[in-house]
């Protein structure tokens, strides 16, 4: 298991490897600062801008982002879209 721990916004973070599903290409990420809809929302249109994603699925009462990536370069620009957003991964 891969980690780097690191500080963004004032708020300190372990990101591990995501877990990644039977399904091709299809990951999950634990984001623990999503606390509303408006987190929701913005996590949201971060990857909709995201080139090579798809199917995202944001569960705000477990915190965490389900989504389908093209690859692995795709699945990692979503999770620094998630960090440059104010939502970086961390491990649950």
């Amino acid at each position: 298991l891969s980690y780097d721990a690191y500080t963004l916004g004032g708020h300190s973070a372990i990101a591990v490897a995501p877990w990644r599903s039977d399904m091709a290409n299809r990951f999950t990420y634990y984001t623990p600062d999503m606390s509303c809809k408006h987190c929701v929302m913005t996590i949201e249109r971060a990857l909709a801008a995201v080139v090579g994603i798809t199917d995202v699925q944001v569960d705000l009462e477990s915190k965490t982002v389900h989504l389908t990536a093209a690859d692995d370069a795709a699945a990692e620009r979503a999770r620094a879209a998630l960090s440059q957003a104010g939502y970086p991964v961390a491990s649950q």
